[in-house]
């Protein structure tokens, strides 16, 4: 649910403060295809918050694996009863058809977290350099309000 609440948040955001600036908003939607649509497991993460919200808790397992020098443990879908739900689509569908009974949920995760992260800096790197004369003036404006509050109120 957090993936999503996370991909509405961002688009209210480009919406509300660029939704003039054609090129940003043709980069952004670019860019999105670009790195999450190459990520297999990402529209199974997104329909796995409609199925958690629509349709039920899905069936998850843990795994440990004990050696004489590690330990791990993995969280793990199964994928029988996801694909029991009719309301995947049909990518995802086949993408689920074509995994393992066990699906690590962790690694899928945190392969989309990474992304996510690459491409908040890059939406972060693109608006500071394209309002990066605005963002001058702003800074400038505020040094010179602070300076006469300093002056005026003694701060």
């Amino acid at each position: 649910m957090a993936l999503s609440t996370r991909i509405d948040q961002q688009r209210f955001f480009l919406r509300k403060h660029f939704s003039e600036d054609g090129a940003l908003t043709a980069e952004y939607f670019a860019k999105i295809r670009s790195d999450f649509d190459s990520y297999a497991p990402a529209a199974f993460l997104r329909g796995l918050r409609n199925y958690l919200t629509h349709h039920r808790l899905p069936v998850a397992q843990s795994r440990q694996t004990f050696s004489n020098h590690s330990f791990s443990v993995a969280f793990v879908l199964l994928r029988q009863p996801l694909l029991e739900w009719s309301k995947w689509n049909s990518d995802t569908r086949r993408w689920l058809a074509d995994q393992d009974d066990e699906l690590e949920i962790v690694p899928m995760i945190d392969g989309y977290a990474r992304i996510a992260g690459g491409f908040d800096k890059w939406l972060h790197d693109r608006i500071k350099l394209k309002y990066a004369g605005a963002i001058r003036e702003y800074e400038k404006a505020a040094k010179a309000f602070n300076r006469e509050l300093n002056q005026t109120f003694g701060f």
